[in-house]
């Protein structure tokens, strides 16, 4: 990513790191950006033994180093995002707007990466002041 010389990236968190969230933010990660892989407690335990694989349909074979990764289990990641990605399954949309709403400033940008036709609504009916 280019950015000015002496402005740091934006701190990106993704909030819900199943597939999609790893996928993504691994990538990013992988890419030098400032990642926080909002996660249970199991995923980060596997990456922590074994690393993130990243893999595609294509040429992409890569591993990255747990050490790469900031990984957590609390919210209160979400109070220092410049942008949150949210990628909880749907039925968990309203639980992550709850957290949100708890712990990130209202001047966040929010994007959805979620599977669900309704899932971004969910999140635009759950979280009015962030629109």
């Amino acid at each position: 990513m280019n950015t000015k010389p002496g402005v740091a990236p934006p701190h990106i968190v993704v909030a819900g790191a199943g597939s999609i969230g790893c996928f993504t933010g691994g990538l990013w990660a992988a890419a030098g950006l400032n990642v926080t892989l909002l996660a249970r407690p199991r995923i980060i335990n596997d990456i922590n033994s074994n690393g993130l694989s990243l893999s595609d349909y294509g040429d992409l074979n890569q591993r990255l180093a747990a050490d790469l990764l900031t990984m957590r289990t609390s919210p209160e990641c979400l109070s220092k995002a410049d942008l949150i990605i949210v990628t909880v399954k749907t039925g968990a949309t309203v639980e992550m707007a709850r957290l949100i709403d708890e712990h990130a400033a209202p001047s966040t940008p929010i994007i959805s990466l979620q599977n669900g036709l309704e899932a971004s609504a969910i999140l635009r009916r759950a979280l009015p002041k962030y629109d």
